[in-house]
């Protein structure tokens, strides 16, 4: 866990369930986290729907760790 962007917190995860909408969203299950996934994360619009298959490596950026419509998809990776 990393802390930036006025108290935001980014978390690593793992993309189980996309939706390319709109609006986009997916269910990240999150790196060290075994039974943490959370739905309804928006999906940053730059992010190609083909980058967003199960498995996919992403970085979540986390405003309020209690309400996922306040994290957003930001990249994916690997």
């Amino acid at each position: 866990m990393m802390r930036g962007l006025a108290g935001a917190e980014l978390r690593r995860g793992i993309v189980r369930v996309y939706a390319a909408g709109p609006p986009k969203v997916a269910t990240v299950e999150m790196v060290g986290s075994l039974t943490s996934s959370i739905a309804g994360i928006p999906v940053a619009k730059g992010i190609a729907d083909g980058d967003m298959s199960d498995g996919a490596k992403v970085l979540v950026v986390m405003f309020d760790e209690h309400n996922p419509a306040q994290s957003v998809v930001v990249a994916v990776y690997g």
